[in-house]
């Protein structure tokens, strides 16, 4: 039977690496999703959103949702 010791270390390396995937989470909202919009506001309106742009948007709140998600498994 694992020790006492043994419970704790394993407790603080599951809360450590949640916090690693939180933070990845919020590392790539920041960088991609706020990123792209903020580009998006500094051009013209009469100008064509690249598909790039598009495509970055949906990768970073799809990479958000499942960094989250991981954090949040390892959790629970």
């Amino acid at each position: 039977m694992a020790t006492k010791n043994e419970l704790e270390k394993s407790k603080v390396r599951k809360e450590t690496t949640a916090k690693f995937f939180f933070d990845m989470a919020k590392l790539t909202f920041a960088a991609l999703v706020l990123g792209v919009a903020a580009s998006l506001l500094n051009r013209e309106i009469e100008d064509e959103i690249p598909s790039m742009a598009n495509y970055l948007f949906a990768m970073g709140f799809i990479g958000t949702v499942a960094f989250a998600m991981i954090g949040y498994r390892i959790l629970k």
